[in-house]
């Protein structure tokens, strides 16, 4: 399944391609029939295939077809191989979800959740392992969310967890220590600004960050 998968998302087969049916996998590949039909349920469910009764497997337009789930395997496809202008992409709707959920958090000053974000940016300046910084990471701009009280921001933010970290760890594994305190700065500013009630600041805070992180991962590749 990781084989049609790849060859799927390299391009060698393309959408509306039939695959093998399921009895010739069995047979090539010495395996069970619910062992191969297991593994066409996860790409369908992935959108990467259509399964259709008594006409058989075809590759689905995961562009058109996709969702959250197939956004994650194709960022993490051989370990981030992924095409510039993907990226560029998440981080358009980055920035639109985070400004918006900065300002709301600007203008409604939940102390309790604004706090809680303090106490995460505190983890951050003490944690160097890039795993952990990418779960502490997605966790305060989680707080944020909740900071917004806006009660659908929390879930939007949830859905895109995978996405986050995985950016994140690839992030934090590359970038040197000057360029982490700069982050970090950045972080502070942003929660400070908006702490102070200052949108337009916070505006250009979100601005800057998301620039900065896009510009950062794109000179990884």
């Amino acid at each position: 399944m990781d084989q049609i998968k790849t060859a799927i998302l390299t391009g060698a087969l393309q959408p509306g391609e039939k695959l093998p049916s399921e009895r010739e996998l069995c047979q090539q590949l010495k395996v069970s029939r619910a062992v191969i039909n297991t593994g066409f349920r996860r790409l369908a469910a992935l959108h990467f295939i259509t399964m259709q009764p008594r006409k058989g497997n075809f590759v689905a337009d995961y562009w058109l077809e996709g969702g959250l789930a197939t956004l994650n395997e194709i960022i993490n496809f051989r370990n981030g191989n992924y095409r510039p202008s993907l990226l560029k992409s998440i981080f358009e709707v980055r920035l639109s979800l985070e400004m918006a959920i900065f300002k709301l958090a600007t203008q409604r000053q939940d102390a309790h959740h604004l706090q809680q974000a303090t106490q995460i940016l505190d983890q951050i300046e003490l944690t160097q392992d890039a795993t952990q910084l990418a779960s502490l990471y997605f966790d305060f701009i989680h707080t944020m969310a909740l900071a917004s009280s806006n009660a659908v921001y929390p879930m939007l933010i949830t859905n895109f967890k995978p996405i986050y970290e995985t950016l994140g760890r690839w992030l934090f594994e590359e970038v040197t220590i000057t360029e982490m305190s700069h982050h970090h700065q950045q972080e502070l500013k942003e929660l400070q600004d908006v702490q102070a009630g200052n949108l337009s600041a916070v505006e250009q805070d979100v601005q800057a960050f998301i620039q900065w992180t896009l510009t950062q991962l794109l000179a990884i590749q």
